[in-house]
């Protein structure tokens, strides 16, 4: 006559976590299919249906010799655990009761026991406990930005990160690395980011997930942005005449100053060297041909040969002029 109950011990885990949940044992000779009936019992704090629900409330045992320790003999109950959002309500139970084990044979009677494998005069029962899944969340950081040509360190990305309502503590949570720029190193074990040197200016992402270690399906994942930049300035100078000249002949030149970087520049200036005889040209009379969306965001107070500020994609020209000298021809 086969012995029909719980195996073990009552079983605990988190939320959304259908692992370690309770086992039906069964021991002795079963010659008939036999189907076990079990539910939960009002006592249960979990309710059925918003924390978790029975896929199904029967298990049936083939026919067969069962030892009470292979893989046949434990079957594990059909529970799913939800996660039902609340991060600050307590642990609850599901008490599990047996309420029967009927034979497809009816002279066959098997035994509803305890979980030592004798006869109980009560319905044998297992609690199952749910832990509250803590609320984890990582946060888009801020980072200053980074100069692409020596490179730098952002701060930690668990900065801003939390467990439970509290900062983030890297002996709570565990921080894996996803998809990344090349030009990111992402450490996990400070959550400290590395650009490279020589990185052009621009931004970059990296991707991490942080982990309850306590609980490891309880994560957060974010996307981190890094902006780097880069400092460019390129000019081009251009004569409105070119020659041939005489002694006398005033050429004028124009400076153009494009910001072909991704940062703001301040206080634009050009120092002219020149191969005639005569004092190189004095670039000034600065103004502003091209403003680049978003517009307005270059500025000059005063007109003295040099621009205030000189905003990514914004263009400005200079001009000054050269007198041409008897020397200057004699040597062309």
């Amino acid at each position: 006559m086969p012995f029909i109950n719980f195996d073990g011990i009552n079983t605990v885990d988190y939320e959304n976590v259908n692992v370690n949940l309770p086992v039906l044992k069964v021991v002795g000779v079963v010659t008939s299919p036999l189907t076990v009936t079990f539910g939960a019992v009002a006592a249960s704090t979990a309710v059925e249906g918003v924390d978790y629900d029975f896929v199904t409330k029967t298990i049936t045992i083939p026919a067969g010799t069962y030892d009470g320790t292979s893989a046949a003999s434990l079957q594990e109950i059909p529970l799913v655990i939800y996660e039902d959002g609340d991060h600050t309500e307590a642990d609850e139970t599901i008490i599990i009761e047996m309420v029967s084990a009927l034979a497809a044979d009816p002279a066959f009677n098997p035994v509803i026991a305890n979980d030592d494998c004798t006869v109980s005069a009560q319905t044998p029962t297992i609690t199952h406990t749910i832990l509250n899944q803590l609320l984890i969340e990582s946060v888009v950081e801020s980072f200053p930005t980074i100069d692409g040509t020596a490179g730098g360190v952002t701060t930690s990305v668990l900065a801003s990160d939390e467990l439970n309502s509290a900062p983030a503590d890297p002996v709570d949570v565990t921080l894996t690395v996803g998809a990344s720029d090349p030009e990111l190193t992402l450490d996990p074990a400070t959550g400290f980011i590395t650009v490279a040197p020589g990185t052009a200016g621009g931004t970059y992402t990296v991707e991490y997930t942080i982990c309850e270690i306590a609980n490891p399906t309880n994560c957060s994942t974010v996307v981190e942005t890094v902006t780097v930049i880069q400092p460019s300035l390129s000019m081009t100078k251009v004569a409105d005449d070119t020659g041939p000249h005489t002694a006398g002949d005033v050429v004028t030149y124009t400076y153009t100053v494009v910001n072909d970087g991704n940062t703001t520049i301040r206080g634009v200036a050009i120092t002219d060297t020149h191969n005639g005889s005569d004092p190189a040209p004095v670039p000034g009379n600065e103004t502003l041909s091209t403003d680049a969306a978003p517009t307005g965001d270059s500025t000059d107070a005063v007109v003295d040969g040099s621009w205030d500020v000189l905003a990514p994609g914004d263009v400005v020209t200079f001009t000054g002029t050269y007198t041409v000298t008897q020397t200057d021809v004699e040597n062309l």
